[in-house]
């Protein structure tokens, strides 16, 4: 019954109180992201790229592909969301190789190299998220870093992203249409976020206990 009665109870909870304040929620966080876009320009993409894996953590991240479905839709790219999963995804890559390579600790080499696994081959950025970057604050600085510099300069270059490809190492992939120049001005992106995170991550990581 204990199984029964917690579906019973939880599931009208649920639908009729969470799921309409998600929604609300989402439609405010959307139209914040979208006002800090058309205000800022680049900088506004790389507020997001930024921000883009807390809204993983919190789920938000379903209802921002909405503005990426709409842009796909009537022009044919996305310039904003996509752009910033992209950087976020180097950025979390960068700081899965400094762990794994500073780290002495076995519990930190395992954690840190089975994180990039998933991440790069799988492409689910929880592990990475939850294992690596939150308990360590150099990670989430050097995250944040990172990921702001290269969003900002793919946003200053009007970088687009032609194709919906997997969540792993094939979304650089995505960038691929248009111009030559907008490939080229995406992988200097990822270079950017690649060495701003993996310096700031390196300098500032101290290994001092196990991070899981």
């Amino acid at each position: 019954m204990v199984p029964f009665g917690t579906i019973l109870i939880s599931l009208p909870f649920c639908l009729c109180l969470l799921a309409p304040l998600g929604n609300i929620l989402s439609v405010y966080i959307s139209d914040i992201l979208l006002a800090i876009k058309n205000t800022f320009g680049p900088i506004g993409t790389g507020i997001l790229s930024a921000l883009y894996f807390p809204l993983i953590m919190t789920g938000m991240h379903h209802t921002i592909n909405m503005i990426s479905t709409s842009n796909f839709l009537t022009l044919g790219y996305d310039e904003f969301i996509k752009i910033a999963y992209s950087v976020a995804f180097v950025s979390a890559v960068a700081i899965c190789l400094v762990c794994f390579i500073k780290s002495k600790k076995a519990a930190n080499k395992n954690v840190s190299g089975s994180s990039f696994f998933m991440l790069t081959i799988a492409g689910l950025s929880e592990p990475t998220i939850y294992g690596v970057i939150l308990p360590n604050r150099a990670f989430i600085l050097s995250l944040f870093a990172g990921a702001f510099a290269g969003g900002a300069y793919m946003g200053l270059m009007n970088v687009k992203v032609y194709t919906l490809t997997g969540a792993n190492i094939l979304n650089l992939l995505r960038f691929i249409g248009g111009s030559n120049a907008n490939f080229i001005h995406a992988m200097i992106g990822c270079i950017i976020t690649f060495i701003v995170t993996f310096v700031i991550a390196w300098i500032c990581y101290k290994e001092k206990e196990d991070i899981v």
